[in-house]
Formats: C-alpha cells, structure tokens, sequence
C-alpha cells in the first residue's frame, strides 16, 4: 500500500541523541565523490553529510578533488583514494558510505565501486554515477543499499522509457526494489521511495529546487542518517522529506533554492524538528 510522508510520520521516527554523546556516537560516514571539473559535487555531499549532523565525515577521492576540496572542506577530512591503507582503516570503521556523485560514467569508477562492495558490508548510498556504471543485472547489491536515481538513470538502469516509467513510476521503482533487494528513491515531483515492498510517496520540494547539486545534498543527508543509526529505510524515507523541507523554507523568500544554500539552513530545519518532537 502506498503512503504519503507526512510531518506525523517524521516525528514518531525522529532519534533524539543522548546528552552525554559524542562524535563517534554521531556517525562516521565516508563520502566517494568528484572528479576533474566535479569538484562542486564532492563539496555538497560532504558538506551535506556533516550538516545533517554526522560527527566525523571523510571525502575519499582523486588527488585532484582532494587538493581542490581540502582547502574549503575545514570540519570535514579528506584521503585520497590512492592512500590505500587509510582508505581500508576508514572502511572498517564506517558507520555509513556514500558513492558516485560527479565520479564519472568510465571504467575506473566501476572498479573503484566494485572494489567498496568488495570490501565494504555496512549502509550504501548509490547515486548518480555510481548509478550510471552498474550492470542492469548487477547482483551485489542488497538490503544494505540504496539507489537515488532521477528519472534517466533509473531509466537507463532498467532498460525501460523514461515516459513509460512516468506512466507508473510506484510499478517500476516497486519492481526494482523488490528484484535487486535494495531500496529506491525515485527522484522527482513527489519522490518515491520503496523497499520492495512498502511505498512511500514524499509531501515536499518545490520547483525552485530544479538545479544542479540537489541530489548531491540528498546523498550526503540520507547517508549521515544511515551512519546516526536510523534503519536505512527510514533513513531514506527522512532524508527526502527533510531536504524537501529545506527547499520549501528557502523557497518562500526566494524563486531559486540552491544546493549550498540548502546546505546551510539543514541544521535549522533539524532542530524545528527536534523542537516539535520535545513538545
């Protein structure tokens, strides 16, 4: 049966973090990001992740990303992916990980994701073009993983239309979800959101939020929520409503709502939450 995320919905599932905690209680997340001339989609995911509250984010990238990023990411830390002994140390103790955002549709970027599924078993966000190099019978993806396709990737995912799947976006995401044992957010106008099993239909997000780097800002979100400890499905579910949420608190003093500036006000729009929540 399909439902509609509503604020309701969010609250009952809301975590509220014990007085006492610390960074390593918050989450460590890993972020797989950027390329040359995708620097931007590197910066918003990770950005994105230590905004939604994660206590220690790591970007793990090309050296290039990584000299251009280390100088402006100053809460977050960054390895390059050719450290390899860092890099399999930061797996081990991840909590959640982010791949693909701005990494490129090539072969090394499908060996770079091949080798993490190798090696790593905990939360998974996928996105873009971790999305775009997966092999439409990929098997190695699981209950674990969650795929945030828009519209053309999903579409060149399944090998289906993109105006067939308009035509049923819930049959085609539930159908996926449900053969790869993952969950899927169907990017769009009222995203959708399955495991296979249960739908859920997302309530927020504007037009204003039609521009480059939202669904970098999503992954970093749904992922620092997967590393805080929220079951991945409702990690997904409240990922989208709350980055729609801050679109629409932008959105009613400006006609364009920006990744960064989405990035900023997440903490703002955490704490409303929070505020109902302790009523």
């Amino acid at each position: 049966m399909e439902k509609y995320v509503d604020r309701k919905y969010i609250l009952e599932i809301f975590k509220i973090r014990k007085d006492d905690c610390n960074k390593s209680d918050c989450g460590k997340v890993l972020v797989y990001a950027g390329s040359r001339g995708y620097y931007g989609a590197a910066y918003l995911t990770t950005r994105a992740a230590t905004r939604t509250g994660s206590g220690l984010v790591s970007l793990i990238c090309d050296h290039d990303v990584q000299k251009v990023n280390a100088i402006r990411l100053i809460e977050e830390m960054t390895c390059s992916i050719e450290e390899s002994v860092r890099v399999n140390k930061l797996l081990r103790n991840a909590d959640a990980v982010a791949f693909g955002p701005g990494m490129g549709n090539t072969p090394a970027t499908k060996n770079k994701l091949e080798n993490l599924l190798n090696k790593y078993k905990g939360p998974l966000v996928i996105d873009a073009d971790g999305i775009n190099v997966l092999d439409r019978n990929f098997i190695d993806i699981n209950k674990r993983t969650i795929l945030t396709p828009h519209l053309g990737e999903f579409s060149r995912l399944i090998g289906v239309g993109v105006e067939e799947i308009k035509s049923n976006r819930v049959k085609y995401s539930k159908e996926f979800a449900k053969k790869a044992s993952c969950i899927i957010v169907l990017k769009g106008k009222n995203t959708i959101i399955t495991n296979g099993e249960d739908v859920y239909i997302n309530t927020t997000g504007n037009p204003g939020m039609a521009n480059g780097g939202m669904g970098d800002t999503l992954t970093g979100m749904i992922t620092s929520l997967c590393g805080q400890g929220y079951d991945i499905f409702k990690a997904a579910i409240f990922g989208v409503y709350l980055h729609g949420l801050c679109g629409d608190y932008i959105y009613e003093d400006n006609f364009t709502v920006n990744a960064n500036d989405l990035n900023k006000v997440i903490p703002k729009i955490m704490k409303m939450i929070y505020n109902d929540v302790k009523k």
